[in-house]
C-alpha cells in the first residue's frame, strides 16, 4: 500500500487496517533518503490511534439471514461510510467495511458476511492512525526530489509482534482529484444494470471505478513528458477516459448491457476509450506521432510528422 500526502496542505492523517482488532500499537514514520541509524530518519513516531467506536449487535445476523450484507446494531454514532470494523463474537471475527448506514438501526457491509452472529457479538472500529508532519508535507524540496518515505506499523497478534510497513510518497495531486463521481454517472448511463452485476460478486462500482482510476494512473505514469496523470485524467476527458476503462474491465469480466455480446462490448468500449485518447493525446509529440528529419534532398526542409498506430496503454 502506498499513502499519498498531498503537498502544501499540512499535517495530514494516514490510516492501517491490520488483519484483526488491536487493543494498541504504535508507529515510526521514516525518512528514507537518511542513512538507518541516523536520527533525522524518523519524522516522527508515538502511539497509533485506534478507533474507539463500539456497539453492540442487537439482532442476529450473517449468512443465515435474509440480507447478508446487514449488521444489526444498538447504535450507529461514530461510524461512517468506508469505515472498516471488527464484527466478532466469541473466537470468530470479520472485517466489514461499511457501505450503508441507517441511524441506531444497521450497518451495511460493501461484502456479504462469512459468519453467523447473535445479540452476543459487537461491532468495533479496528483502524490505526497516525499523523504525517507538516513540515515535510510543505516541503517543495521533497517533492521535486520525490524522496521516499515509510511507516512501520507494531502491534501484537496472539502473542506475536508484527510490524507491517507501508510507503509514504508526496504528490502534487491525488486519485482522490480524479472525478470519478462523473465517470461514474457516465458509466450508469451506458450500463444501467451494471451496479446489480458488481453486486453480485460481492464488489460495489465505486470500488471498480477506482481501480479503473488507478490502472490508468499506473499506466500512464511512465507515458507523460512532464505532466503528472492526475493532471492529464483531470476534466470531463479524463471522466470519460476512467468511465470506457471501467467499461473495459466490466466486458473482460463477462458483463455487457441488455443482448449485447460481451465481446462485442469489449471491443467497442476499447474503441471509445482509444477515440478518447486520440483526443486528449493530439499533437502531443512522442505520443501520438513521430518526429521525422530530413534525410536526402527529397525531403521538405521542415521537421514532418507520421501518424503512430494506437495501442492505447496495452489494451
Amino acid at each position: 500500500m502506498i499513502h499519498h500526502i498531498l503537498y502544501g496542505e499540512g499535517a495530514q492523517t494516514i490510516t492501517h487496517v491490520p488483519p484483526v482488532r488491536v487493543s494498541s500499537a504504535t508507529y515510526v514514520i521514516e525518512d528514507l533518503w537518511v542513512d538507518d541509524g541516523d536520527a533525522s530518519r524518523v519524522l516522527a513516531s508515538g502511539s497509533a490511534t485506534l478507533d474507539s467506536v463500539s456497539a453492540s449487535v442487537d439482532v442476529a445476523s450473517g449468512r443465515s439471514q435474509g440480507d447478508h450484507y446487514k449488521v444489526s446494531i444498538d447504535g450507529t454514532t461514530g461510524f461512517s461510510i468506508g469505515g472498516r470494523y471488527w464484527l466478532s463474537e466469541n473466537s470468530q471475527g470479520e472485517t466489514i467495511e461499511a457501505a450503508q448506514i441507517k441511524t441506531d438501526d444497521y450497518l451495511k457491509s460493501k461484502h456479504d458476511l462469512l459468519g453467523d452472529y447473535t445479540t452476543a457479538a459487537t461491532l468495533q472500529g479496528m483502524e490505526l492512525t497516525a499523523s504525517f508532519p507538516s513540515a515535510t508535507a510543505n516541503d517543495e524540496d521533497v517533492l521535486i526530489e520525490q524522496r521516499k518515505f515509510r511507516v512501520v506499523w507494531e502491534y501484537t497478534i496472539n502473542g506475536v509482534k508484527t510490524k507491517p510497513q507501508e510507503q509514504i510518497q508526496l504528490v502534487r495531486y491525488d486519485q482522490a482529484d480524479l472525478d470519478v463521481a462523473d465517470a461514474l454517472n457516465i458509466a450508469r448511463t451506458i450500463f444501467p444494470d451494471l451496479d446489480g452485476l458488481v453486486r453480485s460478486k460481492s464488489q460495489t462500482l465505486e470500488n471498480w471505478a477506482a481501480m479503473a482510476a488507478r490502472l490508468l494512473r499506473g499506466q500512464l505514469l511512465q507515458r507523460l513528458n512532464g505532466q503528472t496523470p492526475e493532471e492529464f485524467l483531470m476534466g470531463p476527458r479524463g471522466a470519460e477516459a476512467v468511465a470506457f476503462k471501467l467499461m473495459v474491465i466490466a466486458a473482460q469480466n463477462g458483463f455487457s448491457p441488455g443482448d449485447v455480446v460481451p465481446a462485442d462490448f469489449l471491443a467497442e468500449m476499447r474503441n471509445e476509450l482509444n477515440g478518447v485518447w486520440e483526443s486528449m493525446t493530439r499533437n502531443r509529440a512522442g505520443q501520438e506521432t513521430v518526429d521525422l528529419t530530413r534525410s536526402g534532398d527529397q525531403a521538405t526542409g521542415a521537421e514532418s510528422k507520421a501518424f503512430r498506430p494506437m495501442n492505447f496503454l496495452g489494451l
